[in-house]
């Protein structure tokens, strides 16, 4: 019994025990739990996420069909900013006929864009046998799958459907047939892929400024709106000039008028460095409030479309009077040659330098045979001499610097030396942005031939798109052939204060400051509108120094075309 109940009381001192360490436990457990909850922190993050508004917003418009198509049995139109497909249909019945239309396309959004996707009808062999399609870019170049559309930007699309001419009897269609086309591009937002689209040619900036308002006329002798010219006074290779007006000391609601040049670094940054307009009295150019409200016009970020379609262009006046510079976007092709590139973040130069490269030799026949002796053929030269009398009378008609801006010239039926390769589809003006050919209008050119005997003829037979300057038009220089009067410029930019546009006065050359044409083998001609022509290789020019006078456009290695052009 005895043993009994000590086994008994054994079982009861574990179970005392165990109730111990479990309660232990629990003890332990309970108060490391209660000291966490005394030394405990509570961590909060607070935050909010403001979401700015976004669109997107890609389409079509501004449709443009090239002169010379074939009229479309369905036109391509565009509407408002909700056109996303284009339709048109037409029918090309003979070898040679085409159809061609420009097409923009905008991103109207907030976001980059880029192309995701793309697909485009593949001709079979037997169809490009007889027919040439495509759609490029309006340079030519090849649209590409992760092409960016930066927000608030534009391209513009060249849609083209021929007919071919180079065939084999065999090759043409035996019957006729529907061939049904279709280009597709996907539009999506911009990652890291994005990759900025392809250019075919060299981009560049002509910088120009406006020289005259309603001064020039085109062949019927309606008068044309502005006159806009290369931009003087200084290099707008990474620069611009607008204007503002500033309320002067008194507060009466008289406007001082401040020329405004912007500077831009690499990373788009603007430094800005401002004067006052001033008369050639040296005296501060004044406006009211009215004519502020009309004059304060930023010509540097409206596009060419509503510069044209101003109506009054009188409200640029002081766009022109404070030397408001524009860019003139040109794509060069490698027939025209690429020339002197400069890294660009302003308006671009105010010329062209080596922009036919090394051939100016091409503008004009040489004197010399010996030195050149790829001129010593006659029937390349016209049938003229090699001499002064090269390619005979004509002056800037049949010059070859217009043909070089043009791609033809009065002589452009004769084949001579020059005009090789310089068709309307290479020459300067085909390097323009589409934009601004579209409102260019062809303005009436002056120019002089002298008939024997010394007398000079001036002629106005012809009408051309863009053109040298005659150094008449810039300021009185030698006769009054033109009726523009002595002793003042042709246009309006020169007639206050020449020195102020950093152009020169003949015979004063102290007041010349084109200095800065210095930089960057800037150190150039600028080739003019020869006035007195009867030998079409010399030509008036305007030096780096600012001098003035007669050179051979055949020795001008870095000679410049300083073009102009007119707006309706």
């Amino acid at each position: 019994m005895r043993q009994k109940e000590r086994g008994s009381s054994m079982r009861k001192l574990k179970n005392r025990i165990s109730q111990k360490i479990i309660f232990l436990a629990m003890l332990l457990i309970f108060a490391i739990s209660l000291g966490y909850a005394i030394l405990s922190t509570a961590l909060t993050i607070n935050g909010t996420a403001n979401i700015s508004s976004n669109s997107w917003l890609v389409y079509f418009t501004n449709v443009d069909v090239t002169p010379g198509s074939v009229t479309a049995t369905n036109t391509p139109t565009t509407s408002g900013t909700s056109t996303t497909t284009l339709t048109w249909e037409v029918n090309l019945e003979t070898p040679g006929d085409f159809y061609e239309y420009y097409v923009d396309v905008k991103n109207d959004g907030t976001i980059d864009a880029m192309i995701g996707s793309l697909s485009n009808t593949s001709l079979t062999t037997n169809q490009a046998k007889y027919l040439a399609y495509s759609v490029t870019y309006d340079d030519g170049a090849a649209i590409e799958q992760y092409d960016k559309l930066a927000s608030d930007d534009m391209v513009t699309l060249k849609v083209r459907v021929e007919y071919k001419t180079d065939l084999n009897p065999e090759d043409l269609p035996s019957e006729s047939s529907s061939i049904s086309l279709m280009y597709t591009s996907n539009y999506v937002q911009a990652d890291g892929n994005a990759k900025q689209r392809n250019i075919n040619g060299t981009p560049i900036g002509y910088a120009v400024q406006i020289y005259g308002i309603g001064q020039d006329v085109d062949e019927n002798d309606n008068p044309l709106g502005l006159t806009f010219g290369p931009a003087l006074g200084d290099n707008y290779t990474n620069k611009y000039v607008t204007h503002r007006y500033e309320e002067t000391s008194t507060g009466s609601g008289i406007y001082n008028v401040i020329i405004v040049t912007h500077t831009v670094d690499s990373n788009g940054d603007e430094t800005i460095q401002e004067s006052t307009l001033i008369d050639s009295a040296s005296q501060n150019v004044t406006r009211t409030e009215v004519e502020k409200n009309k004059y304060d016009v930023n010509m540097h970020e409206m596009t060419w479309e509503q510069i044209a379609a101003a109506s009054d262009k009188t409200i640029f006046t002081d766009c022109m009077l404070c030397g408001d510079t524009r860019r003139v976007g040109l794509t060069l092709n490698d027939t025209i040659g690429t020339g002197t590139t400069l890294t660009q973040y302003g308006d671009g130069t105010g010329a062209l330098h080596d922009t036919i490269e090394q051939n100016y030799l091409l503008w004009n026949p040489s004197y010399d045979s010996v030195e050149y002796p790829e001129f010593n053929n006659s029937a390349a030269i016209n049938g003229g001499n090699v001499g002064v009398s090269a390619k005979g009378d004509g002056g800037y008609s049949s010059s070859h610097i217009r043909a070089t801006l043009i791609g033809k010239n009065s002589k452009t039926d004769e084949t001579y030396a020059g005009d090789l390769n310089l068709t309307t589809s290479t020459c300067l003006y085909s390097c323009i942005d589409r934009r601004l050919r579209n409102v260019i209008t062809a303005k009436k050119i002056k120019y002089y031939t002298t008939e024997e005997g010394g007398t000079n003829v001036l002629n106005t037979d012809i009408a051309d798109k863009i053109w040298c300057f005659s150094s008449r038009e810039l300021y009185t220089w030698g006769e009054d052939l033109e009726g523009i009067g002595t002793g003042r410029g042709g246009y309006e930019k020169f007639e206050n204060d020449e020195s102020r546009f950093y152009f020169p006065i003949p015979n004063n050359e102290a007041t010349i400051k084109r200095t800065n044409y210095i930089e960057n083998r800037l150190d150039c001609l600028w080739w003019f509108r020869t006035p007195n022509n009867y030998t079409t290789f010399i030509v008036d020019c305007l030096h780096s120094d600012g001098s003035f006078g007669a050179d051979y456009a055949f020795d001008a290695i870095d000679g410049s075309l300083a073009f102009g052009f007119c707006i309706r």
